[in-house]
């Protein structure tokens, strides 16, 4: 894009500009190299007055070689004015999808690659093959709310990580892969704040130890939402987990802390566990097996809130729901589970389910 910006400082001015690149004048109109543009190239700035602006801006499209620098200039024409050409602009191509993907400032990450550094996502990215891997331990991958999406075929993850520590992988949306998130022998990682839906399977994790996984959702996943295989001490914390054929599936996994999942709607079991002696609390499910919150009776098996559940309804609701959302109370803290104070069912407790709630309180008195 350039622009020519001209402000009149007395008299009325008749202006007539050119556009061109440098040593070839004006820019073609049909394709050609290095630009060329669909806008007739003159432009008319007439009967100015005292401080008044004009601006003409000319768009063109990059035929040119990518990496390359290219001068332009406007000329311009003016029985008022001593200069007849403007200074000169430099204007370089770039290849825009050589930017897309996890940039760390002086090095671009895109699908295929081996992450060493820490990085930011900055678009959206389709892939079919496993598009990170995870190379090094304390780095931060942050997804930054973009997408990775995958052709589903087997064998391909979104993200991979195999005998690394300490890493936090967050914000991501991962979607059709065979393993959206797969951590192996790796531990001390922090997942969280991921969606990973429409994959065979969800968040995995083999022979990895003291992991956290927290707010992650993965939904309609082929077969599970959360697997746990050999893999022991970890935290699952606040996830959601619906519409999979198992939700979370712990096999051959011992010390794992489960709070304050939402875990529904599951086509076979919504947790499976093996009895390896996990535990937690204040989860929301309907089928279990051999699994059981620390509230729940002596001998009775399943989570300790039911999937389909009251909604909030009273004033002291209300009140805790503004705790949660100021940060004074934690999630896990609150009276009831989640879907309890989320009114519109979208997974999230916000303003709108509060003032909802309220609404209804009035309604009824």
């Amino acid at each position: 894009q350039i622009e020519v910006n001209e402000t009149s400082y007395g008299n009325s001015y008749y202006f007539y500009y050119l556009t061109g690149e440098f040593g070839k004048g004006i820019i073609p109109m049909n394709n050609g190299t290095p630009f060329y543009t669909i806008n007739s190239n003159p432009q008319i700035c007439s009967n100015m007055h005292e401080n008044q602006t004009c601006n003409k801006t000319w768009q063109v499209n990059a035929t040119g070689a990518v990496g390359k620098t290219w001068e332009f200039f406007t000329i311009f024409n003016s029985t008022l004015a001593g200069n007849s050409q403007t200074g000169k602009v430099n204007i370089t191509i770039i290849n825009q999808s050589a930017h897309c993907g996890c940039d760390n400032g002086t090095y671009n990450y895109t699908c295929g690659e081996t992450l060493m550094k820490s990085c930011v996502m900055n678009c959206n990215i389709t892939y079919n093959s496993t598009c990170f891997t995870v190379g090094a331990n304390n780095i931060t991958i942050n997804g930054n709310g973009y997408s990775i999406t995958g052709n589903g075929d087997l064998g391909h993850n979104g993200i991979y990580a195999n005998g690394k520590n300490k890493a936090i992988i967050k914000n991501f949306n991962i979607y059709n892969f065979s393993y959206g998130i797969y951590m192996s022998s790796s531990n001390n990682n922090f997942i969280t704040n991921n969606t990973v839906n429409s994959n065979s399977r969800g968040i995995r994790l083999d022979y990895s130890s003291n992991n956290t996984l927290t707010k992650n959702t993965a939904n309609n996943n082929t077969y599970y939402g959360f697997y746990l295989e050999s893999s022991n001490n970890n935290t699952i914390i606040n996830n959601t987990a619906n519409s999979n054929d198992y939700g979370i599936d712990l096999s051959y996994s011992s010390n794992n802390n489960l709070n304050s999942n939402f875990v529904c709607g599951n086509i076979n079991l919504d947790i499976n566990s093996n009895n390896w002696q996990s535990s937690g609390d204040n989860n929301t499910c309907d089928k279990a097996n051999k699994w059981k919150d620390s509230n729940i009776t002596t001998g009775a098996i399943g989570c300790k809130w039911k999937c389909q559940i009251n909604k909030a309804n009273d004033i002291f609701d209300a009140v805790e729901m503004l705790e949660y959302l100021s940060g004074e109370k934690e999630l896990e803290n609150l009276t009831y589970p989640k879907a309890y104070y989320d009114l519109n069912n979208d997974e999230v407790i916000t303003l709108f389910d509060v003032f909802a709630l309220i609404d209804n309180i009035a309604t009824s008195n």
